[in-house]
């Protein structure tokens, strides 16, 4: 799912200095409409992947029951009728089948993408902003403290506390 859900900034996050903690205001509001959006998608998907592989398994069917048919067709002066027109074609009905319970399988996992985690989507989300009043371009490592808090830290500070440990 990422980030494709997420229409533009809901704002500024305004840091005073790192490492710090943040109350991100309604960030939990904004957070659960992205997870419900990305859930209702998700399951359009999977149903929609999941119609397109039962019609290509009935399809795949039609044809190898096709495949058993007569040997011998005699078509009248009315021309062939539905039937005869399966007996004559099996092969390219269960290729369709085949063909679509492929794509199916592949619109029902495509709709599986992982939702992003809080402290992705506040990043992606909000515009962090320093008090100097330029955003924040350095990597940032981001941890939920409570449901609207959030813990700032630069990455290099981090890797430097866990290489010095």
């Amino acid at each position: 799912m990422s980030d494709k859900y997420i229409r533009g900034y809901h704002g500024d996050v305004l840091l005073a200095a790192l490492p710090c903690e943040h109350e991100v205001t309604c960030f939990t509001e904004h957070y659960t409409a992205y997870l419900e959006t990305a859930r209702e998608d998700e399951q359009s998907s999977k149903n929609l992947g999941t119609l397109l592989q039962i019609i290509g398994v009935l399809l795949a069917l039609v044809g190898l029951v096709g495949l058993g048919g007569p040997s011998t067709i005699q078509v009248g002066p009315g021309g062939l009728t539905f039937i005869q027109l399966i007996q004559l074609f099996p092969g390219p009905l269960m290729t369709l089948g085949f063909f679509l319970i492929t794509i199916g399988a592949w619109i029902g996992q495509k709709g599986a993408d992982p939702a992003l985690g809080a402290e992705e989507y506040l990043l992606k989300a909000w515009r962090i902003k320093m008090s100097c009043g330029h955003y924040c371009e350095e990597p940032l490592v981001v941890t939920a403290t409570a449901p609207d808090t959030f813990g700032f830290a630069l990455a290099s500070e981090t890797a430097g506390d866990t290489a010095s440990a």
